[in-house]
C-alpha cells in the first residue's frame, strides 16, 4: 500500500550482453552515463539467447 501512495522509486529491467564471452552474477554494477545508478540482482548464462542475461533495479525516470 506504501509503493502505492508513494510511487515507484525504482524499476526492475532485464540486460542481456552483447558480448557472448563474459557472464554476469549478482551483484554486478548497473553504468549509465559512467555513473553507477544500480546493481543486478541476480544474473547467469541464457544458452537459448546465447549471452549473459541478468535483472536489476535501477531509478525510474519521470
Amino acid at each position: 500500500m506504501r509503493k502505492k501512495e508513494t510511487g515507484l522509486n525504482t524499476r526492475m529491467v532485464q540486460f542481456k550482453l552483447t558480448d557472448p564471452e563474459p557472464l554476469l552474477y549478482h551483484n554486478e554494477p548497473v553504468i549509465r552515463d559512467g555513473k553507477i545508478v544500480g546493481y543486478l540482482s541476480s544474473g547467469n548464462y541464457g544458452h537459448h539467447l546465447g549471452a549473459a542475461v541478468g535483472l536489476g533495479y535501477v531509478p525510474c525516470c519521470g
